[in-house]
């Protein structure tokens, strides 16, 4: 097991590095969102679209983006997930824009704040550090969050950066 101070080594852990998490307060903005559900060998594919819809609808209702798109991991399994994909925007509109794109609010309150610089590929691995991390803490993760940075469509995969916001209990 790594201790916290060996988490930015790369160790056993491949190539990847990871500093240690900065503590956060999440708050409450107004989101639209899409609820879906992909396979672990589609989730580029799956989450891909889904915040393209919100774009699509954020484009449509006239609204203002006000934040990097985020994606919520609401249940997974070893071969599909179910997510929530989310983007912030200015001010809620008094209906969603489109049918299977939904209002509400981004995630609130304490977690744990990772940040990764690198491939899309490369976070199965961080995920392998930041358990390790918290079973070092003896902590126990409840709910996780993604927040892209950086827009995969432009920006070279060794140069993306995702926050992962980790809520422990």
């Amino acid at each position: 097991m790594q201790s916290p101070a060996d988490l930015g080594k790369a160790g056993g852990h491949g190539d990847v590095t990871l500093a240690p998490p900065e503590a956060v307060t999440l708050t409450a903005r107004p989101v639209l969102f899409v609820t879906g559900k992909a396979t672990w060998d589609d989730a580029e594919e799956g989450i891909g679209n889904a915040v393209n819809a919100i774009f699509a609808a954020i484009a449509k209702g006239n609204l203002k983006a006000a934040g990097s798109a985020m994606i919520e991991y609401l249940d997974s399994g070893d071969e599909e997930f179910q997510f929530k994909a989310m983007v912030p925007i200015e001010a809620a509109p008094a209906k969603a824009p489109g049918k299977d794109v939904k209002v509400g609010q981004s995630p609130a309150g304490p977690a744990l704040k990772f940040v990764h610089q690198g491939a899309f590929e490369d976070l199965e691995e961080v995920y392998n550090r930041i358990d390790d991390f918290l079973v070092a803490k003896s902590l126990s993760m409840k709910k996780v969050y993604e927040e892209y940075v950086t827009d995969p469509t432009v920006t070279a995969p060794e140069k993306m950066i995702t926050n992962i916001y980790v809520v422990t209990e």
